[in-house]
């Protein structure tokens, strides 16, 4: 809460002083929004709340996860990022050890602490690597115009 809060000011006046003047369209509102959820309100929350259950350990670990997911879902839903069969490959190897350091947690706890901690947490870098895929969809717009509005959501 403290980052977002002391980092809007900053973020606001940079904006104002280094950016172009523009006007702001609906597309770029709508790509400030859902980023803001997906790469700041999401795993923010979802990060605090998890890592209150497991072991910073674990959820280093766990938050590490991120590029895996971004490429399987670029290869998903980015059609001119088609994910070859090596590719294929070594996402499920990947997400394959993420299942070994994970499903151990989630099957002794349950959703009690150590299962919840880590579903909370591995809710994060997934919800960041759904953001990264959202923003290559998106028109480009001006980073520090971004990320004030996504910090402002």
């Amino acid at each position: 809460a403290l980052r977002s809060a002391l980092g809007l000011p900053l973020l606001l006046l940079a904006a104002g002083a280094f950016s172009h003047p523009q006007r702001i369209s609906r597309h770029d509102l709508l790509t400030a929004l859902v980023g803001g959820i997906l790469v700041v309100s999401i795993p923010f929350v979802s990060m605090a709340a998890g890592m209150q259950y497991i072991p910073s350990g674990m959820g280093g670990m766990l938050y590490a996860t991120m590029p895996l997911f971004t490429l399987g879902l670029a290869a998903m839903f980015l059609h001119d990022e088609p994910a070859t069969l090596e590719q294929g490959i070594r996402i499920g190897i990947g997400l394959f050890g993420v299942a070994l350091i994970s499903v151990p947690a989630i099957l002794s706890g349950g959703f009690g602490q150590a299962g919840l901690g880590t579903l909370l947490t591995l809710i994060s870098p997934l919800s960041y690597a759904a953001g990264n895929v959202w923003f290559r969809r998106r028109r480009k717009m001006q980073p520090l115009l971004l990320s004030a509005g996504m910090f402002a959501v």
